[in-house]
């Protein structure tokens, strides 16, 4: 561009650039917290380029902030209340040191302004929000994202097709023939190696379709199975002689397997039924739900639940006569189908025989039973019930927090070896529009800003490296409890085998074991073992030394009895002698497992 460069900043000063306007993107969001009551709070959680993340926002009527994006060390409810517990902690600080105020009172203030949630149907997320009612001491109204119900709603449309299937199919998947078809074709459109990319983008050009024709699809993701499915039908002759063509690779089978199954008469209708509930339900609701914040068809939360009512009932009426889809002039969200629309042309031509209608039954039957399970809690409210709801600042989707993911994972991608905490101070800066909010101060506020952003940001960098460190100490306990778990497992297996003395299972399930160590066990069971030393290790308490005693001995009233399952062993440290051993009541299985397991020698 004919501009020469004499000096690019150093890799550190960008690093403290961005972890400084993280900083400020916090402190604008405090401020807009402060001032704002009847708050949303939102989050979601994902793994993303092998990082456990989790993404927290606060929604206003018009604007969303997101306020932490960090990794976790697992995905319980108590990880997530904990870090949705510090990012509202964090806040308050950075408020507090800013405009010099007391911290406990902001900490305060910012909690009482949030009066919902936000986040996916999960009961980790439903755990999360009681533990935050009960760590904050108040009520929380626990609202649903209005978009992700359409996971549900493909998953059992697929299982109904899926019990009505008359034929088999030669593609691989478990869902029915019309959800493996779509699957299977994605892979062919999009997989290099599994399926020909470079053969069907061609196949598109010469067709004169939009390379972007099949969409993505990731298992049952929203509208794209019911909207591929319609692509499917309007362009089946094209792509069944394209499947058939030699410029159509073998690709694994997986192209004759396309071919077989896209003939198949139940596929076929498979493919018309879903295509149908694509135009008159799914994509409607996308349009309806997932709209952005400035959107003149963004509509409330509780606005939304109202509209689900009127959809829950007329599919509910629609059940009574299913073939009344073919003659409908408005889709189940009461507007207009477009008579035009060359997709709704081809699949109204559907045959409408026996199986096609036990098909749309069973499809919109499992509709409404998704629907009426997740919004149980919101169908019984009557009008005037919603409106009381502090659910202005709620959005009728969580996808604000699935942008943040998506944004992190790509962050990731392009900078594989940066930290956590630089990436997120770069996408919070980004979501929040950082940059924007400075440009909108006065000069002296924005100077005031940005030189005290450079002593917090220092801070936070120092406390971010505390923080990582107790999450990868964290990360590395919770795989040795599971380790520990699946060992305590199997140790469990070996002592069923040991009190049957099948010696020769134990033989076949651990191979490395030695003669000399199932003789040593024998002993232990038999109780030849009487007066051993034995060398034995706690994981909790490292190696000890001991002697096993005698065999446990239980009064009964004035009468002895042996436990001949249980021996008495004294105990004692390495560095302490026999005469300081302490007696414990030992299981003779358990210690004949620990020598299979090699945590027992005996001397």
């Amino acid at each position: 561009m004919g501009i020469l460069i004499d000096s690019v900043p150093d890799k550190s000063s960008i690093e403290n650039c961005v972890r400084e306007l993280g900083v400020i993107s916090d402190l604008q969001a405090a401020e807009v917290v402060m001032a704002t009551p009847g708050l949303t709070l939102g989050f979601d959680a994902t793994t993303q380029e092998g990082v456990h993340v989790n993404s927290v926002h606060l929604t206003t009527k018009s604007n969303t902030l997101v306020i932490a994006l960090d990794d976790l060390s697992g995905g319980t409810a108590e990880d997530y209340g904990n870090h949705i517990c510090q990012a509202i902690q964090n806040l308050a600080g950075v408020y507090s040191n800013f405009h010099k105020t007391d911290l406990h009172e902001c900490r305060d203030k910012i909690i009482q302004n949030i009066s919902n949630t936000m986040s996916d149907r999960a009961p980790v997320n439903h755990a999360t929000v009681m533990r935050l009612s009960e760590l904050w001491d108040k009520s929380l109204t626990e609202l649903n994202c209005h978009v992700h119900p359409l996971d549900s709603i493909a998953k059992g449309c697929t299982e109904a097709l899926k019990t009505l299937q008359t034929e088999q199919g030669k593609l691989f998947g478990s869902d029915c023939l019309a959800g493996n078809i779509v699957l299977q074709l994605t892979k062919m459109r999009y997989k290099m190696g599994t399926g020909n990319p470079k053969a069907f983008v061609s196949f598109l050009v010469k067709e004169k379709l939009k390379k972007g024709l099949i969409p993505r699809y990731r298992g049952n993701r929203f509208h794209v199975l019911f909207h591929t499915s319609g692509i499917l039908v309007l362009h089946s002759e094209q792509i069944l002689d394209f499947l058939g063509s030699a410029s159509a690779l073998p690709c694994g089978g997986l192209t004759a397997a396309l071919l077989y199954d896209l003939q198949l008469q139940t596929a076929k209708k498979q493919l018309y039924v879903m295509g149908l509930i694509g135009k008159l339900l799914t994509g409607p609701w996308m349009r309806k739900f997932y709209t952005s914040q400035d959107d003149v068809r963004n509509i409330s939360y509780y606005e939304g639940v109202t509209v689900i009512k009127g959809v829950l009932a007329r599919v509910n009426e629609c059940l009574k006569n299913p073939f009344s889809i073919f003659t409908r002039s408005l889709d189940f969200f009461d507007e207009d189908l477009d008579a035009n629309d060359p997709v709704l042309q081809v699949l109204l031509l559907c045959p409408q025989d026996m199986q096609v209608e036990h098909m749309f039954k069973d499809c919109l039957s499992s509709i409404a039973s998704v629907i009426q399970r997740q919004y149980e809690s919101f169908l019984c409210m009557d009008e005037s019930e919603l409106m009381k709801l502090e659910a202005e600042s709620a959005r009728s989707h969580n996808m604000d927090s699935e942008e943040v993911v998506g944004m992190f994972s790509a962050e990731k991608k392009r900078a594989p070896s940066a930290t956590v905490c630089y990436i997120s101070s770069k996408v919070r800066s980004k979501k929040n529009k950082t940059v924007a909010y400075l440009d909108s101060l006065t000069e002296s506020a924005r100077k005031e800003r940005v030189e005290w952003a450079m002593g917090a940001a220092r801070i936070r960098r120092r406390a971010n490296k505390v923080r990582s460190s107790s999450v990868n100490e964290e990360i590395v306990k919770r795989a040795e409890q599971k380790a520990r778990e699946s060992e305590k497992r199997e140790r469990k297996q070996i002592e069923n085998l040991l009190r049957k003395e099948d010696f020769d299972r134990i033989r076949t399930e651990m191979k490395d074991v030695t003669e000399e160590t199932l003789t040593n066990v024998v002993d232990i069971l038999s109780g030849n073992i009487f007066g051993r030393l034995i060398c034995h290790y706690w994981f909790d308490e490292g190696a000890h030394c001991g002697r096993i005693m005698r065999v446990k001995k239980e009064w009964k009233g004035k009468k002895v009895v042996y436990n001949k399952d249980v021996y008495e062993v004294s105990y004692w440290s390495i560095e302490e002698d026999e005469s300081d051993g302490v007696d414990y009541d030992m299981n003779k299985y358990e210690l004949a497992c620990d020598v299979l397991f090699k945590d027992l020698t005996l001397m």
